[in-house]
Order: structure tokens, then C-alpha cells, then sequence
């Protein structure tokens, strides 16, 4: 039979003593430290450690004198050691002196009361420890209630959430704008979203008593959007249509059918404003503008018309903008070319050529077309901008730039001017307020200027919330406006020279012609690196 090893305080006319019991089998040795624990509770010193070391070493049974003075009698000792989380309590016993009293269950349960134990108690462990004692042997004598932690609420697409859009580079350098994959096709009855709700924990408590509440699982839930429809409790969406789907302005899933027209966006049409995509066959005429929620797609040329999307922007030509020109898409944007126009991309964009012309991308700029060419104007990305061809021997002013999000840097300008704005008319209001005051307090006010005084007061209020929502706005951009690791500017072939070249808000301006190389910002200084 195993067996830990234990000590006894041994009690005698000449002196007080610890007789040593060694281990039984494959029990645990006395631990040393066990002892001077032991001993310290006791408020027993002097003794000697040297001898009383070395006899624990040897592992066999012995008496060390421990004091010349008799004791007093050492009851039996229940010491008891609570986990870190209180989730565990464990009770180590000790046995009483020569001729001293051991404990009853009925002292060991009081005493295991004042511990503070008050939940999980196992009296099997006490029962165990009074039919057979074992000393230095640790007892597990309560057990906490582990708390069941919910699971969150969680929402299953069943569609693909990230379509490629980008085209395909030919083996001939040409870019095919032909064959592009970009629409989530859907068919009617077709299942869009499943929703597995959240699900709520169970508390737990420890051997204190105290209560472990579960975490707070996040509860979501599905939204029907355009053309679909909620069954099974509100955890499917269904699609009512056949069509694509896609997320709207306010994230929800929505599907829709396409808008198409066969040929020119004109005065035969008019302006188009459309909750889904929208297919142009022809080309789109000065002065129009196409609104669309979802996909633009045109076959022809774009000239000088405005075309916002909530997805993507697909130009099988190009935009011959004449200064007036705009795309603006919150996902990619894919043109033939891009000329004397502004383009802004929520994602990236892919063309062969952009030439004079305000073009920004959240993500990356793709010019890598067989003409793959850059010149005039400013192009700005977040990450990355390649191109062929950056610049012209001609000198024409080209400027680009990476590293920071350009949609964020705008917002952050308009936030900044709208600050100023608010901070100008209500140090105006104030001013009104305050000499409105100065005659109250003579008795000069008349009625109407009262209602000029209480009106001012109301517009000061609303100044001051807008101010506030600004300033929180903008601390929010600001937070946001880290530069973006590895942003890069890549030439495939030739940077001439006069290009301005920005990365991470950094800049150096080319001194000649460079070929195949890239740049990037090493510290504090942009660098050229040969691909």
C-alpha cells in the first residue's frame, strides 16, 4: 500500500521532538519546507535545520530533538489551501502530538466553515480522511461549479462575399475586359443567409459562494433586404427573384434584377437612378449622370457625365472626361482608359492608361495594360500604384501617391473645414448672445429682439451638438489614419524624370529616367529598388 511520507510532533520529559515517517511505495517524500511551514504555524523555533535537513534527506524513520523544553500538547491540524479562481479547495492533515486529540468530522466540517468554504463541499473526502487517516496527503474537499459560457449569434452567407472583378492579363500584355466574373448570380428560392442564435451561458459558482456570471453573448439577427424574405423563425433568407445578390447601403442582403439599355445614355433616357446594377450597351453622353446601388457596366465611352455606384464600375472603353468627367465607386473600378477626369474607387482600379487626370483608389492602382501608362495629373493609392510607364519626356506634371487610405484623408478634410466652419458661426452666435444679455440686464430688450435672444439661444445649442459630433468624427479618423505597411509605387518599364513620388507622407521628386524598379519608404527616405 503507497503511502506519503509524514512528521509527528513527538512530546517528551527531556525535550520536545519530530519523529519522521518515511514514504510507502510510490508516495510522496517529506518535503523539508513542509516541515518549517509546519513548525512555523506551530510558532515552534530554534531548532536545528542542519540536522533536521539531513534527516529528511536520508528518507528513513527517525526522532530529531527539536527543543530541550516540553511543549504542550499539538492537536491534529487540518490546513486548508484554496485555488487561485476559488474554484478548488484541498485540505492537508497533520497528526496531533504523542497523547494528543485528533479531530471529528463534526470539528473538521466547523473548521472547513470558517475556512469560508460554503459550496461544493465533497464529505466523501472527509469520510475518507476519518476511516483511514493519511497525513501530508492532499484531500479535495470542495469543488466550484464551472460556469457554461453561450456561444454568439452567427450569420452563414451562402454566397460568395468577395467576386473577383479583375480582368485578365493576356499573354500579349493586352488586359481582356470582356470576360469578367463579377456578379453573385442568384436563382429564385435560393437560400442567402442562415442565422444560428446566440445561445446563453450558464452561471457558475466557486467554493466561496460567489457567483461566476457567463460572458455576454453578442445576439444578432437577419434583416430582409430588396427581393427577399425571412422563414423558419427569421433564421433563413430566401431570394424572391432571380437576379444577383448584394450588400445595399445599409448592409443588408438584398437581390435585384439587372437595368439594361441598349444604347446610349441621352436625352432619350434621362438621368438614371437605379437600386441594383445597371448594363449601358452604348455610351454615356455629356452632361448625364447614372446612380446606381449596385454595378455599372458600360460597354461604350464614357465623356463628360457623372457615374456613382455602390459596387463596382466597369468602363469596356474608357472616360474622356474633359475636366468635367467623374466615376466614383465604392468598389473597383475597371477602365480602357481614364482621361481628364476624376476617379475615386472605394477597392482598386485596373486600367491601360490614365492620362491628366485625378484618380484615388482605397486600395491599389493597376496600370499594367500593353500601354500601361501614367501622365499628367495625381494618382493616389493606399497601397500599391504600377504602371508601365510613369511620367513622359515631355515633362507634363505627374504626381503620385501611396500609404494612406485617400477616401479617409478627404473625410478628415471636410471634417476639419465643416470644424472651422462651426467654430466661426458660433463664436458669432455667442457674440449676439452676449450683447443681447448686456441690454436684458439695462431693460433695453424689446419683444422682438427677446425672440432673437431665445431663437440665438436654440442655434447656439445645436452649433455646440454638431461641434461635438465633429470632434468625435474626426478623433475617430484620426485613430484610423496609420500608414499602410509595404505600400509601394512599381514601374514595369520607365519613371521619368519631374515625377513627384509620395509614400507614407514622404516625398522625392525623380532626378532622371529610372527602369524596372520600385519605391518604396525605408524610414524616413523613399528608396529605389530594381525589380
Amino acid at each position: 500500500m503507497d503511502r506519503n511520507g509524514y512528521f509527528q510532533l513527538v512530546i517528551k520529559t527531556g525535550g520536545t521532538y519530530l519523529k519522521l515517517y518515511p514514504a510507502v511505495g510510490e508516495g510522496e517524500p517529506i518535503k523539508f519546507e513542509e516541515i518549517m511551514n509546519y513548525l512555523m504555524r506551530r510558532r515552534i523555533s530554534g531548532y536545528p535545520i542542519p540536522e533536521l535537513n539531513k534527516a529528511v534527506k536520508e528518507g528513513r524513520e527517525t526522532e530529531v530533538k527539536l527543543l530541550l523544553d516540553t511543549i504542550l500538547p499539538v492537536q491534529e491540524e487540518m490546513y486548508v489551501i484554496m485555488s487561485q479562481d476559488k474554484m478548488q479547495a484541498t485540505a492537508r492533515f497533520y497528526p496531533p502530538s504523542n497523547n494528543a486529540q485528533k479531530m471529528d468530522k463534526a470539528e473538521i466540517l466547523r473548521d472547513i466553515s470558517y475556512q469560508g468554504i460554503k459550496y461544493g463541499l465533497i464529505e466523501n473526502s472527509i469520510d475518507e480522511f476519518v476511516k483511514n487517516r493519511e497525513y501530508c496527503k492532499d484531500y479535495v474537499i470542495a469543488l466550484g461549479q464551472n460556469v457554461v459560457e453561450g456561444t454568439d449569434a452567427e450569420i452563414t452567407y451562402h454566397f460568395n462575399l468577395t467576386p473577383n472583378a479583375r480582368p485578365k492579363l493576356n499573354e500579349d500584355g493586352s488586359v481582356d475586359f470582356h470576360k469578367l466574373e463579377n456578379i453573385n448570380g442568384v436563382t429564385e428560392g435560393m437560400l442567402l443567409a442562415t442565422l444560428t442564435k446566440e445561445t446563453q451561458g450558464t452561471p457558475g459558482r466557486d467554493v466561496c459562494g460567489a457567483e461566476i456570471r457567463p460572458r455576454t453573448v453578442t445576439a444578432k439577427r437577419l434583416v430582409a433586404g430588396k427581393n427577399t424574405f425571412l422563414k423558419n423563425n427569421d433564421t433563413e433568407l430566401v431570394s424572391e427573384v432571380s437576379g444577383h445578390v448584394f450588400f445595399d447601403m445599409d448592409g443588408r442582403v438584398s437581390v435585384s434584377n439587372i437595368y439594361e439599355i441598349k444604347g446610349d445614355v441621352d436625352t432619350a433616357t434621362g438621368d438614371i437612378d437605379y437600386e441594383g446594377d445597371v448594363v449601358i450597351h452604348g455610351n454615356v453622353r455629356t452632361g448625364f449622370s447614372i446612380y446606381a446601388t449596385g454595378d455599372v457596366e458600360i460597354d461604350g465611352v464614357v465623356e463628360a457625365a457623372n457615374i456613382v455606384a455602390g459596387g463596382k464600375i466597369i468602363i469596356k472603353r474608357g472616360i474622356q472626361g474633359m475636366t468635367k468627367g467623374t466615376l466614383k465607386a465604392r468598389g473597383n473600378i475597371l477602365c480602357r482608359f481614364i482621361e481628364s477626369a476624376v476617379v475615386i474607387a472605394g477597392g482598386s482600379i485596373e486600367a491601360d492608361a490614365i492620362m491628366h487626370s485625378k484618380v484615388s483608389a482605397r486600395e491599389e492602382i493597376h496600370v499594367a495594360g500593353k500601354k500601361g501608362l501614367i501622365v499628367g495629373g495625381y494618382v493616389r493609392a493606399g497601397r500599391m500604384i504600377e504602371s508601365m510607364t510613369i511620367g513622359s519626356p515631355m515633362g507634363s506634371s505627374t504626381s503620385l501617391e501611396v500609404g494612406s487610405d485617400p477616401q479617409l484623408q478627404e473625410q478628415i478634410k471636410k471634417l476639419e473645414d465643416e470644424s472651422k466652419r462651426l467654430t466661426a458661426e458660433e463664436r458669432k452666435i455667442r457674440q449676439v448672445i452676449e450683447a443681447m444679455k448686456v441690454k436684458k440686464a439695462r431693460g433695453q430688450l424689446t419683444p422682438d429682439r427677446m425672440n432673437i435672444l431665445q431663437k440665438a439661444a436654440v442655434d447656439y445649442e445645436a452649433v455646440r451638438k454638431r461641434i461635438t459630433a465633429v470632434e468625435k468624427e474626426l478623433a475617430s479618423c484620426y485613430e484610423q489614419t496609420d500608414e499602410t505597411d509595404g505600400a509601394c509605387i512599381k514601374a514595369r518599364k520607365t519613371v521619368y524624370s519631374g515625377v513627384k513620388l509620395m509614400i507614407g507622407g514622404e516625398f522625392t521628386i525623380t532626378s532622371t529616367e529610372y527602369q524596372f524598379c520600385k519605391f518604396i519608404k525605408d524610414w524616413h527616405e523613399i528608396k529605389r529598388v530594381t525589380l
